[in-house]
């Protein structure tokens, strides 16, 4: 506001300049002899001098505009990529955890949850493609906080591929449990036992053959 006051000011000024020569036209005419008004060149280069200070103002002013843009940008980046991080950490930790489940109602709710996860990274992964887009604008476009822009992308790169990773993991392990007999089967030492089983019952074949 008061900088929009000042610009008023100016413009009113210069519009003047006009008036004030005139003003001073008429008064050196009917002024008594001997007076020594201000020479019209004096006024004029006043003028022209306060025009080039306006025009000045004008583009700081809007350089000032741009820049604050440019940071509204910024931030407004950074603050969408510290909310993804954070996401991204807990989901990290609930699922680095070694609760894969106890029997077959647990891991049938563990991999229910997991299933709702896989929505929620869906809807995140959407999420993610406008930051990656407007990184590429902000580095192109040479913005001031260029460095830490692609510093902050590149670590949000690296934990979402890791939390990928681990829930890919976790899924196969909780489909492989899932099948609780053969998991008590192979866990128990069946695979033994039945290779065990089947040579005693080929070398007595071999025997009676004999």
């Amino acid at each position: 506001m008061l900088l929009t006051f000042t610009f008023l000011r100016i413009r009113h000024c210069c519009q003047f300049k006009t008036g004030c020569l005139e003003s001073f036209w008429l008064f050196s005419c009917f002024s008594p002899a001997g007076y020594k008004p201000c020479d019209p060149q004096v006024i004029r280069d006043r003028v022209q001098h306060l025009e080039l200070c306006y025009q000045e103002l004008c583009a700081l002013a809007a350089q000032r505009r741009a820049r604050l843009e440019q940071s509204r940008r910024f931030w407004n980046f950074l603050w969408e990529v510290t909310e993804l991080e954070s996401w991204i950490k807990e989901k990290e930790h609930i699922f680095s955890t070694l609760d894969y489940g106890k029997d077959l109602t647990s891991v049938l709710i563990l991999q229910s949850k997991h299933s709702a996860f896989e929505d929620e990274l869906g809807a995140r992964r959407a999420n993610l493609e406008p930051l990656l887009a407007e990184e590429g604008a902000m580095v192109q476009a040479k913005h001031f906080g260029s460095p830490q822009i692609q510093e902050s992308m590149d670590d949000i790169r690296r934990q979402w591929q890791q939390l990928e990773e681990l829930a890919a993991f976790r899924d196969f392990y909780q489909k492989f449990q899932q099948l609780s007999p053969l998991r008590f089967f192979f866990w128990g030492g069946g695979v033994d036992k039945l290779f065990e089983a089947d040579m005693v019952t080929g070398d007595q074949e071999w025997q009676k053959v004999e």
